[in-house]
This record gives C-alpha cells, structure tokens and sequence, in this order.
C-alpha cells in the first residue's frame, strides 16, 4: 500500500501527462489512474481535490487531443469528488460541453455521468430512515439538480439547431455544441425530472432498466441503425400512435412474426414506461398511477 504523498504525486504525474503530453502516453496515464484508485480508494479520494487546480487551469492546455484526453481521465476524480465539489465540476462540464471540438465534448459528456450518479444517490439515498445531516444533503441535491438541468435547457436554447425541427432524432444531427447538449440533457435527466415532487417509483426506474436491456439486445440483434437512445428520444418527442409505428421500424428486419411481436411487447413496454413530453415529462403509467 503507497503513502498518501506517492499516491498525490503519482496522480499530478499522470493528470500532468494527460494535460501537456504526448497522445502516446494518454492510455498509459488512464490506466495508471485507474490502477491508483483500485490499489487504495481511501487514499485516492484524499488526493483527488488536486485534480481542482488542474481543473482550474484547463485554458492552458492548447491541444484539442491533449484536451479531451485530460476531460476523459477526469472520471475517476469526479466519483471522489461530485458530492463534495458537485458545483465546481458541474460548471467545468457546461464549460466544455460548449467546446468547438467534438472529441472534447463527448469525453466531458461520458466523464459526466458520475454528476448524475451523486445527484440520484443523494435525492434517492438508499436507506430506510433519513437522518437530518441526510436530509439536508437531499435538499441540497434537489436544487443542484433543478438548476443543473435548467442550466443545461438555457444552453440548448442558445445554441438552438434549426435542422432540429426536420429531424426525427437527435442522433440524426450533425456533430455540434447543441447535439451534445441535447445528449447531456438526456444523460442527467434519463427523461425525468427526479427533483419533481411526484418522480418514478423505484419499481418503474426498475422496469425501465428492464426494457432498456431488452431493446438494447434488440438492437444487437437486429443490427439496427438506431440504438436505445434513439427509441427513448422518439417516444418523449412523440406525436401520435404513429411514431409508435416509426419505431418499430427501427428494429423490423423482416424477421419472422413470432419475433416481431417481442419486439412489439417490449416496445409497447417502453411506450407505456418512458416520459413523454406531451405528458409533462411524465409516462403513461404515472399518469394512471400504476
């Protein structure tokens, strides 16, 4: 087991290698950190707030590559660090999500995720009883999260794309500050709001786990064009029963009947299981209440 002070130089090394380095070198840094963090988590999230400064002086990396590879080996540092300096990181992720290079936006989008991660694990904690410490954590966490996604839906609509009125899925658009928005927003949200005070149950989050599964090894299978990001975008832009019609169509590659209606059951599933805008964001199953 290394000290604390092997384990904050080690990680500066690799952090100022994914900065300033040779693009040779960025696997070798990824796999260091990773590394770090299995040998002793403990000792790692000690050391993770130097990833800050770094953070803090992101306008000197000038390479675009040298960018986005220091954006994907952030990951790590944003697990130890989102609950604590979610505001922090979350402003660096609105920063470089309007990045002109593509490669840098989708690498702050994947690092992201652990935003989410923090945010649902402190509005959803899982335990029985709260105590105050954690409900004022949950408090605290709802509002991060309202603003963060407010944040996000201001930014789509400065960016606005006009190609998006013509296009049927946000997957159609061309690489751009407002596709990657657009994906953002759906990464944070999974389509809900979960800061509404009448969010998903556990068993519907549960289930719609369950169907994404489902379709995506309906998409592996059929070789579809689509993926489930795609389907799960069409039905919260729906329009009517038609666009339950276009997305069968996503995945019918003549198989045989037995196997199409699958696909059907699980699509209707989804359907019935996923937000809609015209229902405020919500599914049909909320609406009904079951």
């Amino acid at each position: 087991m290394k000290s604390a002070k092997k384990i904050k130089d080690e990680l500066e090394r690799m952090l100022q290698m994914l900065a300033f380095g040779s693009p040779s070198k960025f696997k070798v840094a990824k796999r260091e950190i990773e590394r770090l963090w299995h040998s002793d988590i403990k000792e790692f999230e000690k050391c993770a707030p130097l990833a800050l400064e770094y953070i803090r002086r992101f306008d000197e990396i000038q390479s675009p590559k040298n960018q986005a590879a220091f954006a994907s080996g952030l990951s790590l540092f944003f697990l130890a660090l989102s609950d604590k300096y979610f505001d922090t990181l979350k402003n660096f992720v609105l920063k470089l999500i309007q990045n002109p290079d593509g490669y840098v936006r989708e690498s702050i989008r994947k690092t992201a995720d652990w935003l989410y991660v923090s945010l649902t694990s402190r509005v959803n904690p899982f335990v029985e009883k709260l105590t105050v410490k954690r409900k004022a954590e949950q408090k605290n966490a709802v509002k991060q999260y309202a603003k963060y996604v407010k944040e996000i839906q201001t930014l789509i609509e400065k960016y606005y794309d006009k190609n998006r009125d013509s296009a049927d899925y946000v997957g159609d658009l061309k690489p751009s500050v407002y596709k990657s928005l657009e994906l953002l927003w759906a990464d944070v949200t999974r389509g809900d709001h979960i800061f509404l005070d009448d969010c998903p149950s556990e068993n519907t989050l549960e289930k719609r786990k369950e169907i994404e599964k489902k379709l995506s090894a309906f998409v592996t299978e059929t070789k579809s064009d689509f993926d489930v990001e795609d389907i799960r975008s069409a039905i919260y832009y729906e329009e009517g029963t038609d666009t339950m019609t276009d997305i069968i169509a996503m995945l019918d590659n003549g198989q045989g009947a037995v196997e199409l209606q699958d696909i059907i059951d699980v699509i209707t599933d989804a359907w019935n299981y996923f937000p809609h805008k015209t229902l405020g964001g919500k599914s049909p199953c909320q609406m009904t209440g079951k």
